[in-house]
């Protein structure tokens, strides 16, 4: 079994192991357990983890919940808190999230405001949220029309990478392979690992170990920078541009793709801003290239900057970029003046 320590203000400790194993490395024995967990888990699932978390000595309520960016939001967040409530939950009780990046997102928000805090484990149902969203402590809702605008920082006790609960459906597998790429942007050498694999069928094959490289470069990035103000934010390639997108689509454009026009958008802002070499650029195309297809569909980006105007990065009234470049990643400000010329 793969273990990964990530050392922050609350340790988290990610587990490649069976959730049903939950009992074994998390103390349950005499607690309440509420679990979180989207409608698209197997009911099978959720009966058999019930009645190992009752094996162990808990106390167990679920809640079935949908997904998607539709409950990022303040009303489910209160649903989720309410049945918290009503159950007679406490701060030494526990919440299990099992689903994609947003059931995650919203149970962890949850987690970290109800009573001032209570102890919370991920369980990834989806690729992209395995790679990237599970761990690292950012919870957040969508409020005013704005991703992410409400948020906190609350880290899981534990993280549950349990491989057989990934969905593997083409569409939902391949929405988690742009963050896998900005990974490999982010980290040389998990870039070259990426490029020996060159399908998706590969990383399918060595699904645990990439999700585990992958967990490895945030971990580093969150213990050095916990609270998002320096290395850390090299974590938002492609994002800027991505969640603009989102917003301006009303969510109708995924968080997958987004990111993915995000990254090569930022790598052709880059590449015109300077920071990023022609050779650089080209390695970044080649590796978008041999994972995601219809990247290069960018949208007029001179409409987007209101959006990226409200984007929660942004510092003295300058747009906040992590724009790759020729020696990894660096934060760049734009003025909106400098954006409009480079847009055009």
């Amino acid at each position: 079994m793969k273990v990964l320590t990530v050392n922050c203000t609350n340790k988290t400790v990610v587990y490649f192991n069976s959730v049903f194993n939950l009992p074994s490395v998390i103390d349950i024995k005499g607690k309440k357990v509420a679990i979180f967990i989207s409608k698209k888990v197997n009911e099978d699932v959720l009966h058999t983890l019930i009645s190992s978390l009752e094996d162990g000595g808990a106390n167990v309520f679920s809640y079935r919940t949908g997904d998607g960016e539709i409950i990022k939001t303040i009303e489910k967040v209160s649903l989720f808190s309410s049945f918290l409530s009503i159950n007679g939950f406490n701060r030494d009780d526990i919440i299990v999230n099992i689903g994609g990046g947003t059931v995650c997102d919203s149970g962890a928000f949850a987690a970290s405001i109800y009573m001032r805090g209570i102890t919370y484990v991920n369980v990834p149902t989806t690729l992209l949220c395995a790679a990237d969203a599970c761990l690292g402590g950012k919870t957040a809702i969508d409020v005013g029309g704005v991703k992410n605008l409400w948020g906190t920082f609350w880290q899981p006790s534990a993280v549950i990478i349990d491989c057989n609960l990934i969905d593997k459906s083409e569409n939902t597998f391949n929405n988690g392979i742009s963050e896998i790429v900005k990974y490999g942007v982010i980290d040389k050498n998990f870039g070259e690992k990426l490029k020996a694999i060159a399908s998706i069928d590969q990383i399918k094959s060595n699904l645990e170990q990439v999700i585990y490289d992958c967990l490895k470069i945030k971990g580093e990035l969150v213990e050095i920078d916990e609270f998002d103000r320096a290395q850390r934010r090299f974590l938002n390639l492609g994002h800027t541009v991505a969640h603009a997108i989102e917003s301006a689509s009303g969510y109708q454009t995924g968080h997958a793709q987004a990111v993915a026009i995000g990254i090569y958008a930022e790598s052709l802002i880059s590449l015109k801003a300077g920071l990023l070499c022609e050779s650089k650029y080209s390695e970044i195309i080649s590796m978008l290239n041999l994972f995601i297809k219809d990247y290069a569909k960018i949208p007029n980006l001179l409409p987007l900057i209101s959006y990226m105007k409200g984007d929660k990065k942004n510092l003295s009234g300058k747009i906040a970029f992590s724009l790759p470049c020729n020696d990894g990643v660096n934060v760049v400000y734009f003025t909106q003046k400098q954006l409009e010329d480079l847009f055009k």
